[in-house]
């Protein structure tokens, strides 16, 4: 079976940083960067990652997919493809739908419906803090990367979520009429093949922005997601490094 020893790594890594600083053992003020050793079966996927992440100094920074770097172009093309409702078959979806910001990218519903009001079977998983997440989904555990995981919704015709099963083609099409999305692609993308604007290059700026969703997602938020209870209202807990965020402009969410 195949492991997720790239994102468990920085799972456990965050995890051993908390409980450091918990129990008095650093300085949580400390502003040098959590460090980790990094096995050769680690580096042949992951690489660290060049990417300005805006994290508190006692984060470790998420690795990278070698074949897929985190960039400032990937993420702010990711950003508007995740509002974008062209991604399913009738457009009247939208990776965000189902993935809310203010909810901690959850919809806050049991479960989910898809482009043609197919129930999903679980509710939304939370994006928040998706980068530390050994699998990406409640049932499946050999979902390990995000690129993966974004051809689910889209492509999955058990439920149909976004609906796009077989229709590379008419993606690609919709996309290319948008005149700012040819240019955002050949930023993003550099590398062959000619076409940018390809299921495969979607799914990889997807998940660049997905990644960076730690610098965006309400803490508390997130916290409340996986409990029942208010506990965690009061206002005065608001998370203080939590980043303003914007969706895409209207003009690529029709």
């Amino acid at each position: 079976m195949k492991t997720s020893a790239g994102l468990g790594l920085a799972g456990l890594t965050l995890c051993a940083t908390v409980a450091l600083h918990a129990s008095g053992g650093a300085d949580p003020h400390a502003t040098e960067e959590p460090k980790a050793t990094l096995s050769a079966d680690v580096l042949a996927l992951y690489e660290p990652s060049r990417y300005a992440w805006k994290l508190p100094a006692w984060m470790p920074r998420p690795l990278d997919p070698r074949d897929n770097p985190t960039t400032e172009a990937k993420v702010e093309l990711g950003r508007r493809l995740f509002y974008d409702k062209r991604l399913s078959i009738n457009r009247s979806r939208s990776c965000a739908s189902c993935h809310l910001q203010k909810l901690a990218f959850t919809d806050g519903l049991p479960v989910s419906p898809g482009a043609f009001g197919h129930r999903t079977r679980r509710r939304a998983m939370s994006l928040a803090n998706v980068a530390y997440l050994p699998a990406l989904t409640w049932s499946n555990p050999l979902l390990h990367s995000l690129e993966q995981q974004a051809l689910v919704p889209l492509l999955g015709a058990d439920p149909i979520e976004m609906g796009m099963a077989g229709q590379d083609a008419e993606l690609a099409a919709r996309l290319s009429a948008e005149p700012l999305y040819p240019p955002l692609f050949e930023r993003a993308f550099t590398e062959p093949p000619p076409t940018a604007i390809s299921l495969r290059n979607v799914a990889r700026a997807l998940a660049a922005f997905e990644l960076t969703s730690e610098e965006r997602a309400d803490l508390l938020a997130f916290l409340r997601s996986l409990t029942d209870t208010d506990f965690l209202s009061d206002p005065a807990l608001s998370d203080p490094w939590a980043a303003p965020f914007e969706p895409a402009p209207q003009g690529t969410t029709k």
